[in-house]
């Protein structure tokens, strides 16, 4: 009943409404993806290990009808073939996103900022406007993104949808890689305090995860 009624604000008022889309396979939210941009909404929030394939897919616009495995950044490749194909699956969504969100006039943003490292294990950063991934990974949102969060991603909007963690939220050995999910949520209970006019509505078992992290 609440999803129906969000659902009906959505399409009375898209313009009012964001996706926040996160977490680790584009290939698990693509009917997500696809539903909110053919309602026109007013922008696509892309974060997480997602973020990956939507940065690949525009660095890569050129190759995306003939992409092959030798394309995925070094830092990107796993051992395993069938992962690495996957990979190109998701580029190739992430740019059938792109292309979709044009023509819909639905704005795609990306993060400012990330929290970038060598290798997955590393407990210690930089922030970097891009990661470079012929040589490293980013696990989180940087400052500036984060610190944006309320006039860049938020400011004038009434109906959000989270889905998917933003970082590396439950990293075995940094808590720093879940500030931008914990930060987004704090930022969102405030603002559903603050204006009756906003609803937000949290899916996903991982999105869940992060809320329960403040127990």
């Amino acid at each position: 009943k609440n999803l129906n009624q969000f659902g009906k604000r959505i399409l009375s008022n898209p313009k009012k409404t964001i996706l926040i889309a996160g977490g680790a396979k584009i290939a698990d939210k693509i009917g997500i993806l696809k539903q909110f941009v053919s309602s026109g909404i007013k922008l696509i929030f892309i974060g997480g290990k997602m973020v990956n394939s939507f940065l690949l897919a525009e660095s890569l616009k050129d190759k995306i009808g003939s992409l092959k495995l030798q394309d995925i950044p070094v830092s990107l490749m796993e051992k395993s073939e069938e992962k690495n194909q996957a990979l190109l699956d998701e580029i190739k969504l992430a740019s059938e996103i792109i292309a979709l969100s044009k023509k819909s006039n639905v704005i795609i943003m990306f993060p400012e900022d990330y929290k970038v490292v060598k290798e997955y294990k590393d407990t210690e950063f930089s922030i970097k406007a891009s990661p470079d991934f012929s040589k490293e990974l980013q696990l989180d949102l940087g400052p500036r993104t984060i610190s944006g969060f309320s006039k860049n991603l938020l400011d004038g909007v009434e109906n959000i949808f989270w889905n998917g963690p933003l970082g590396a939220y439950d990293h075995p050995a940094c808590a720093s890689y879940a500030e931008g999910s914990m930060e987004l949520a704090k930022l969102l209970f405030a603002l559903t305090l603050e204006n009756e006019r906003v609803s937000v509505v949290i899916g996903g078992g991982d999105s869940a995860a992060i809320l329960n992290k403040f127990n």
